[in-house]
Formats: C-alpha cells, sequence, structure tokens
C-alpha cells in the first residue's frame, strides 16, 4: 500500500516534476520530497478551507514558485484537487495578515486547518511539521512535543472543527 506522501507525490507528472527538480537540485531528494508532499498538502488544503491563508515556510513558498511556473501543470493539479477552483498566490506576509484578521477568527481558521490536516493526511511526522509555520508556534507556545500535537490535531479533526465544502 502506498503512503500518504507516495499517493500526492504522484500528482505532479514526471515531465515539470523534472523540471523542479533540477532547479531545486539544493536540496536532497528525502527533503525534496518531504517539501513537495507539504506543498501540496498546502495547496489542497487552501483549496478546500477557502478564505483561510496558510503560513507555511519559505522552502514551502519556494516549492510552490516553481509549481506554478509549470503553470499548465499547476492548473491541472488545481484542477484535479477540486474541480473548477484555482489557488492564486499572494504576496502577503503571515503578520499582515494577522494585523487584518481579528484574533479569534484566526484562532478558528488554524484550528480547523490542523483538524483537516489529520484528517486528511495523517500525523504530522517530524520533517513535515515545520514546514507549517502556525504548527511549529502551537507547539513552542504549549511546550507540547510532536506525539501530544498530533493527538490534539486528531481530536479536533473528531470533534467536527474541519472546513468542508458546502
Amino acid at each position: 500500500m502506498d503512503s500518504p506522501n507516495e499517493n500526492i507525490l504522484s500528482m505532479v507528472p514526471p515531465a515539470p516534476l523534472a523540471i523542479i527538480r533540477k532547479k531545486l537540485s539544493v536540496w536532497d531528494d528525502d527533503k525534496f520530497n518531504v517539501l513537495l508532499a507539504e506543498t501540496l498538502k498546502m495547496i489542497s488544503l487552501s483549496l478546500w478551507c477557502e478564505e483561510t491563508f496558510l503560513p507555511c515556510s519559505a522552502d514551502i513558498d519556494t516549492m510552490w514558485h516553481e509549481l506554478i511556473l509549470e503553470t499548465r501543470c499547476y492548473r491541472e493539479l488545481c484542477e484535479k484537487i477540486r474541480k473548477d477552483k484555482f489557488l492564486d498566490h499572494t504576496g502577503m506576509t503571515y503578520s499582515d495578515y494577522q494585523k487584518q484578521v481579528p484574533a479569534e477568527a484566526l484562532h478558528a481558521s488554524q484550528l480547523s486547518i490542523l483538524g483537516s490536516y489529520a484528517e486528511n493526511f495523517g500525523d504530522f511526522k517530524p520533517e513535515s511539521v515545520d514546514s507549517w509555520v502556525f504548527a511549529r508556534e502551537i507547539m513552542e507556545k504549549t511546550g507540547w512535543n510532536l506525539e501530544t500535537f498530533n493527538s490534539f490535531c486528531r481530536s479536533l479533526a473528531t470533534k467536527g472543527l474541519v472546513q468542508h465544502e458546502e
């Protein structure tokens, strides 16, 4: 049986993947695959959890830029994830977004994203959690280890706090 990362990685066709891999050759294969998988998860969650800003690491942003440059592949990828939807890129920073959104709404959005991640992709892995800015922030503020954090995320998924298409 394929792992969730293998399944999601297969969403990018070999030709554009080879171009992106060559451009990002400074990353070893393991790091490249983790970042590609987390980028695809970010795109997926963004397409399904509309009106939500997902702050990700600079590495995820770099990978996303490379996917966007493969325009046809990126358009088809978005369509494959959610029909008739396309994820536009913005230059807005997370700190600017935090200033525009009431704290309660930001908190609720982040909890929903964490529950959605757990429901759709399983637990965060040690090599993937750093790709998600607010996940890392929550772990640092609470002092939670990864096991406790993942348990929390799973509880959000089971409590129905996950955003779904209407």
